[in-house]
């Protein structure tokens, strides 16, 4: 049960108890008093002559049945306002006080659960390829394509681990990002040459999408790049 559940909950059964409380005032009471009573008012106007209030010659001495009086409202027997009172005291009192210690039993266990989380800081930078790993890689695709394996194969073959080592770093790839955008991103973030990482994306895109195969000034733009991307990151341990 939610925190809004319960708390309707009590405000139900809150407006249940006023109910029978006004009920049980009710039946307090026999009858039902006049709302407003108006004061009787005398005017000074004389009073009739005996002719003047008496024009059909009768007797007014013989008695006139008054006119029925009206019964008064019945009053709610004592009974049902024993049992209203049994029903609010034993049965909807005891229900409010457990809404309510329920409630707080609810967020004392969430402020406890608040107060026990550890405070985890993340490193908001990304774990970077290693660089040893990645010339390596760049190494063995130069040595692939001078040995005269296909460019294509050679291409594919090279991003595919590039692919793999950004995916140990365990950085995690926006929704708005292909793969080969996902796998420049974390790579233009180690010392490689950007230029020659653009340059083999293009190139790794026209082998895996184009209908046609890479040709020789293929060859010599992969192993260009190649050549620059193997060089700015084994540079600086030379």
């Amino acid at each position: 049960m939610s925190s809004r559940t319960l708390s309707r909950s009590a405000g139900a059964v809150v407006a249940a108890v006023l109910v029978l409380l006004f009920v049980a005032g009710l039946g307090a009471g026999s009858s039902l008093p006049p709302l407003v009573a108006f004061p009787e008012r005398t005017v000074g106007i004389p009073p009739p002559s005996a002719a003047e209030s008496n024009p059909y010659d009768v007797d007014l001495e013989d008695p006139v049945e008054s006119e029925a009086e009206l019964p008064l409202l019945p009053g709610v027997p004592d009974w049902v306002t024993d049992v209203l009172w049994f029903v609010a005291l034993f049965v909807v009192l005891p229900t409010v006080v457990w809404v309510v210690a329920r409630l707080v039993q609810q967020q004392l266990a969430i402020r406890a659960r608040r107060a026990e989380a550890p405070h985890v800081a993340f490193d908001e930078e990304p774990l970077r390829v290693d660089a040893e790993e990645l010339a390596g890689s760049f190494a063995e695709t130069l040595f692939a394509l001078r040995r005269g394996v296909d460019v294509d194969a050679a291409i594919l073959a090279c991003w595919r681990r590039l692919e793999d080592l950004v995916a140990a770093t365990g950085t995690v790839r926006r929704p708005t990002q292909t793969a080969d955008e996902f796998t420049v991103d974390v790579l233009s973030a180690t010392r490689a040459d950007d230029a020659a990482l653009h340059r083999l994306a293009a190139l790794y895109r026209e082998a895996a999408f184009s209908a046609h195969a890479l040709g020789d000034e293929d060859r010599d733009a992969a192993l260009d790049a190649l050549e620059r991307l193997h060089v700015s990151l084994t540079a600086a341990t030379r």
